[in-house]
């Protein structure tokens, strides 16, 4: 049965879902930022020890200093990502609290609609059981 609550419900579930997907590439971005900063810090220790181990006296320096910017902007980046994965992670649970509201009050009025018919159909049947007694007691009292 449809309710005035309907077309808000579906618009808000389409929104939740919208937030589901958002939080889904969320955190597969913060993963992949996690795995991009493992591995440069990986890369830069291997390029440490292989120069501490060469007798030439080439200087990694410069490739060194490149690498830690990229990793601070790695590490700007995972925090970016990451505090927009606590709105998105607010922002669902206030969608998802009126969701439910929504969906309590849609029961509600179904409910009600229901009671209600079924207070007009016995209503109905008690004015016909009212109707067919009197009938019977004007016939039974004129015999």
């Amino acid at each position: 049965m449809k309710t005035p609550f309907d077309t808000i419900l579906r618009l808000r579930q389409q929104e939740l879902d919208n937030l589901r997907r958002d939080l889904v590439q969320s955190v597969q971005e913060q993963k992949d930022i996690v795995r991009a900063i493992t591995q440069l810090s990986i890369t830069m220790l291997r390029e440490i020890e292989d120069h501490s181990q060469s007798s030439q006296g080439f200087s990694c320096d410069r490739y060194l200093a490149a690498c830690r910017s990229e990793r601070t902007d790695l590490q700007d980046r995972l925090v970016s990502v990451e505090s927009g994965l606590v709105d998105l992670r607010d922002q669902s649970r206030a969608l998802l609290a009126l969701v439910h509201a929504l969906e309590n009050a849609a029961e509600r009025f179904r409910h009600e609609h229901q009671r209600a018919a079924s207070r007009r159909e016995q209503d109905a049947s008690d004015e016909w059981a009212l109707t067919h007694h009197m009938r019977a007691s004007r016939i039974g009292a004129a015999s």
